[in-house]
């Protein structure tokens, strides 16, 4: 897909733009990008699975999608409780087929989600952050703590920013625009500088940041927040 700056990229935009496209996008096509993107093994659960996930208590994955995420981690073992929030009615069909027998599902937009202290870490995975413009990214990353008990942990996963996501029309300033025939997707991806800026701004002091490759060769990182 041809990437051009032609475009407004700073034009208003919401989460709420991009439902539509979760809503109409199939599975199996969207499964495809996971391909691509290099997750099919699911690598960026491997990085974080034996420090952070495996004696977890408790997970929440927090825009779950159809249950990529929760397949990995049952896949290695993990005995722990899970919960998922998705919001797209179409993924959350596939999810509660899939896992309602393991997981505590939630069919609701994250910031619709109001119980606190449920988990001990919440999984942010696949630039899930990156769905919110900027100026709503630390809001969303405080409401997302709540989610979490005294101690727990927030693990966010992104794309480099100074890396063109793929399948974008217009890609400027860390700003992504993805036109397609199932809806529009936008997106703002933070620096590992303004993810230091959003813990510090809701009174989180410590932070790690994890750079990983993927299959395809893909540079992304994973921040981890202590709460």
């Amino acid at each position: 897909m041809k990437i051009t700056k032609k475009e407004n990229t700073k034009e208003t935009w919401s989460n709420e733009d991009n439902k539509q496209y979760y809503e109409n996008i199939p599975i199996e096509i969207f499964d495809k990008y996971t391909i691509t993107g290099g997750f099919e093994n699911g690598c960026d659960v491997d990085v974080i699975y034996n420090n952070y996930l495996r004696n977890a208590a408790s997970i929440i994955d927090v825009g779950a999608g159809y249950g990529r995420v929760i397949k990995h981690l049952l896949d290695r073992g993990y005995s722990g409780k899970l919960m998922a929030i998705e919001r797209s009615k179409n993924f959350y069909c596939s999810l509660y087929k899939k896992f309602s027998g393991r997981a505590k599902l939630f069919n609701c937009s994250v910031e619709d989600f109001k119980e606190t202290k449920i988990a001990n870490v919440a999984l942010c995975m696949w630039s899930m952050l990156s769905e919110w413009p900027k100026d709503k990214q630390v809001e969303i990353l405080k409401h997302i703590t709540t989610f979490c008990k005294p101690g727990g942990i927030v693990i966010l996963e992104n794309i480099s920013h100074l890396i063109t996501p793929k399948n974008v029309n217009v890609y400027e300033q860390k700003l992504y625009k993805a036109k397609t025939e199932y809806g529009i997707l936008c997106g703002y991806i933070a620096s590992t500088e303004e993810i230091n800026y959003y813990a510090k701004a809701i009174g989180i002091t410590k932070t790690k940041h994890i750079t990983y490759i993927t299959l395809t060769g893909r540079e992304r990182i994973i921040h981890v927040l202590w709460v």
